[in-house]
């Protein structure tokens, strides 16, 4: 998946997910301001970088789940948002230690992004950093 602004790889068609709780890999969201945000959910992203503010629980779509917003690192159009699982004794949101539970995953608008031509991945792109679990986005 390329960002649809600059053509730049933000995932693999492979990383989508279904995240528990939700409705099959994508849904429709709407935000406090009445917008509707078709939003695809990835267990990994790449070449994003995240706002720099606390991710909160505040209008979450996910239950459990608090965000923070993110964009493309070459053109900054928003991208969608990381979520990140809190609460919970063992950092499972609810300390029953279920298995369903997510550290995190991330909500890709449908309208940011675009499925690249099919190529051949190459020695290179296996190279390619991943930077889903560190603090970078």
């Amino acid at each position: 998946m390329l960002c649809r602004r600059c053509n730049n790889k933000i995932a693999k068609k492979s990383d989508i997910l279904a995240v528990p709780g939700a409705n099959g890999t994508s849904g429709n969201y709407v935000n406090p301001h009445g917008a509707i945000h078709t939003t695809i959910t990835f267990s990994s992203v790449k070449n994003v970088v995240l706002e720099l503010e606390l991710p909160t629980l505040e209008d979450t779509w996910f239950p459990r789940y608090a965000w923070v917003i993110a964009y493309c690192e070459r053109c900054y159009g928003h991208l969608g948002w990381k979520f990140c699982l809190v609460g919970g004794e063992n950092g499972n949101g609810n300390g029953s230690g279920e298995k369903e539970d997510l550290e995190f995953f991330f909500g890709v608008c449908a309208g940011a992004v675009k499925e690249e031509e099919d190529t051949e991945d190459t020695e290179d792109e296996e190279k390619e950093e991943d930077y889903s679990n560190e603090n970078r986005f």
